[in-house]
């Protein structure tokens, strides 16, 4: 039965594996035209980390800013691997035996419908995650082994999260689960492959948007009135969720407006430029001992990444559940 799946999937899982294979063959050419490009600069030394001297340097934010727009598509490719996966293979997988009538030859046969089920979603699933795996290792690892160059320090962050390999091969199993679950309910391939492809967008959508900040308690992290960028050399990957101010008293404060009107209105009118030890003086006498933010450090990374994995998985499993019960409860 494993073979006669593959035999059936093979078409779809080799065109997910070819777009993978494009997706990584740029992703690895990207890279390495960004660090050339840093190293030709003179700035050999940022590509091992975001440091003070980096930022000062106007090289080094023209580069990031010019490979941008090309690490944006290249993550949102990686992240689209999923919906595609969940369109072109989950939705298919069973809604087109129902359209052909071939499911009735499959089960007519002294194969029972549990391992008929179980052997097309084990190579379905098997195959696209160990595919989203790799594709989502590749897109760290070639930050990882070439420097935390172009904002590789935002791991943590949305827009790229998503595209890291724990995280998206929760993504691709269920995308799959939910495109095999819509054709098992539809028996209609079209339309399970529009709720296979919405349904994964708009679920990713959902947890980015108002679930993940809430997998850990954030933390308040003091910053300084000094306009520098030591908060590269400090926690670059930290993913920082609010901006506010410290009260003497030790209260976060969720940048009130009135701070605000003290910093223009009074402190930095009368003392000095922001920054001087006069005005952080003056802001200290208004109750407002320095600015602050409210974050997620950048050592959660993993396990953000194992949290929303499980998170997906656990899904899966039980849209799964729901498939193998209307298998064994509708009429064929």
């Amino acid at each position: 039965m494993i073979w006669v799946a593959w035999r059936q999937q093979r078409a779809a899982l080799l065109g997910l594996a070819a777009y993978a294979a494009c997706v990584g063959a740029f992703l690895l050419v990207w890279r390495y035209t960004a660090t050339s490009r840093l190293a030709d600069a003179g700035l050999r030394d940022c590509l091992r980390g975001v440091v003070e001297r980096c930022a000062a340097e106007p090289a080094y934010w023209e580069t990031m800013n010019w490979f941008s727009s090309a690490d944006s598509n290249a993550r949102m490719a990686a992240v689209g691997f999923a919906a595609l996966a969940g369109a072109f293979l989950g939705a298919p997988l069973f809604a087109r035996e129902w359209e052909q009538r071939t499911h009735l030859l499959a089960l007519g046969q002294s194969v029972g419908r549990g391992r008929w089920f179980g052997s097309r979603v084990l190579v379905a699933l098997g195959a696209t995650s160990a595919v989203a795996l790799l594709l989502g290792l590749l897109n760290w690892g070639s930050a990882a082994w070439q420097g935390d160059t172009v904002w590789a320090w935002e791991r943590l962050h949305p827009n790229h999260f998503e595209s890291q390999p724990v995280a998206l091969t929760g993504y691709a199993l269920f995308a799959v689960a939910l495109g095999a679950t819509a054709g098992l309910l539809l028996r209609r391939t079209l339309p399970a492959m529009a709720v296979a492809f919405a349904g994964t967008v708009a679920a990713l959508h959902a947890v980015r948007s108002y679930l993940r900040e809430h997998y850990a308690a954030p933390v308040v992290s003091p910053d300084s009135w000094q306009r520098t960028h030591t908060w590269l050399s400090g926690d670059p990957g930290r993913w920082a969720l609010d901006h506010g101010v410290l009260s003497t008293s030790g209260e976060y404060l969720r940048n009130p407006v009135d701070v605000m009107a003290i910093a223009y209105g009074d402190c930095e009118l009368r003392p000095g430029e922001w920054g001087d030890p006069a005005f952080a003086a003056c802001m200290d006498e208004h109750g407002i001992a320095r600015p602050a933010s409210l974050v997620h450090p950048g050592d959660r990374f993993w396990p953000f990444q194992f949290v929303e994995f499980g998170l997906f998985a656990l899904v899966a499993a039980a849209l799964l559940g729901v498939s193998l019960v209307v298998l064994r409860t509708r009429a064929l």
